[in-house]
């Protein structure tokens, strides 16, 4: 229950954040799935499954190794360009922005 609850407050937390930075309602969707991946250590779970390090996905979606591990235990959330880049990365559906597809 304690899960299912702050999983609820981190999907709440992810609309509000994206909502002000304009996403569309499928950026929301894969942020939204992006952080309860994260909260519950499937993110890296799943960063693993594709063999990418720690350090070449931090390089990728340009940010520090330590903030992607921050990401991964759940002790901070990733916003907007960097939430989608990450989902991008990670194979997960609806990633691709309009300005991606030149």
């Amino acid at each position: 229950m304690i899960i299912l609850k702050h999983v609820r407050e981190q999907l709440r937390n992810a609309i509000r954040s994206c909502f002000a930075s304009l996403m569309t309602p499928d950026e929301l969707r894969t942020v939204g799935e992006l952080r309860c991946l994260a909260a519950s250590g499937h993110a890296r779970a799943l960063r693993e499954a594709r063999h990418i390090g720690l350090r070449e996905l931090a390089r990728t979606i340009g940010t520090s190794p330590s903030t992607v591990s921050r990401w991964e235990t759940g002790a901070t959330q990733p916003r907007g360009a960097l939430a989608l880049k990450w989902a991008q990365v990670l194979g997960l559906e609806g990633t691709a922005s309009e300005g991606d597809a030149a």
